[in-house]
């Protein structure tokens, strides 16, 4: 039996993977409605092109009040002003930086910005919602698991104390 739970533990280990990059739900509600916008992009995206102030994704789908489209999405670094800018909608925003993390290694933060419009665009807010649900790693599935297998295991061979 010994055997079994090392081999389930190393089997455990094995299996185990770390999480991937989860997604989030990115709405942007603008004071002009025809620039409002909403589309899902992992919270780690890797970008299609990084350049000197910000990084591009392309071919990303967004919906707008005219219907769905894909275009590209910018996101601008703090020396870039924040904020993004959606190809499709026309929303052009500044402000607040949106990712941590490097150009081109960015992760996105959830929360709620208020976004200026940059240039012609009316600006407004953004919302960054993690959509994941809150499911344990495969790890830990192991891990509880293995444990309920040890305890049963630990009843079963448990021996009685019999007084005569």
């Amino acid at each position: 039996m010994m055997r079994f739970i090392a081999a389930a533990a190393l089997a455990g280990t094995i299996v185990a993977m770390p999480a991937s990059a989860a997604p989030f739900f990115f709405d942007f509600v603008s004071k002009d409605p025809a620039e409002s916008v909403s589309f899902t992009l992992d919270s780690d995206p890797t970008p299609s092109n990084v350049y000197g102030t910000y990084f591009q994704i392309l071919g990303v789908p967004q919906k707008t009040w005219a219907g769905v489209s894909t275009g590209r999405l910018n996101f601008f670094s703090g020396s870039g002003q924040g904020g993004f800018l959606s190809e499709y909608s026309g929303a052009s925003t500044a402000g607040t930086v949106l990712f941590s993390g490097t150009l081109s290694k960015p992760s996105f933060i959830a929360g709620t910005y208020n976004l200026r419009g940059f240039g012609s665009s009316s600006g407004g807010s953004l919302t960054i919602t993690n959509l994941a649900a809150s499911v344990p790693e495969p790890a830990s599935w192991m891990m509880m698991i293995l444990g309920f297998g040890v305890v049963g295991y630990a009843m079963r061979r448990k021996t009685v104390l019999r007084f005569v």
